[in-house]
């Protein structure tokens, strides 16, 4: 925890096999967020493998603003539900 945010880190993730994955585990960091008192939840990724996953279009649908760090480096940020 950040002030009222939970933050997350995500590395060398290469793929999820499908879209539920990806979504299962958003649900389950925005619930470990939600059980800690944070209103924001921040994922900080490195060594992402998979750039076709993270991007600004697919972060803007699943309620994410994206920031590049780098080639390989992201920060996701969404209000918790």
């Amino acid at each position: 925890m950040a002030g009222n945010t939970y933050v997350k880190s995500i590395s060398t993730l290469m793929k999820a096999t499908e879209s539920t994955d990806l979504k299962l585990l958003l649900r389950t960091m925005f619930n470990e967020g939600k059980s800690n008192g944070a209103s924001m939840l921040e994922l900080r990724g490195t060594d992402i493998m998979n750039n076709k996953l993270f991007n600004e279009a697919v972060a803007k649908r699943l309620g994410f603003t994206l920031e590049k760090l780098s080639d390989s480096s992201i920060r996701l940020t969404a209000p918790i539900p």
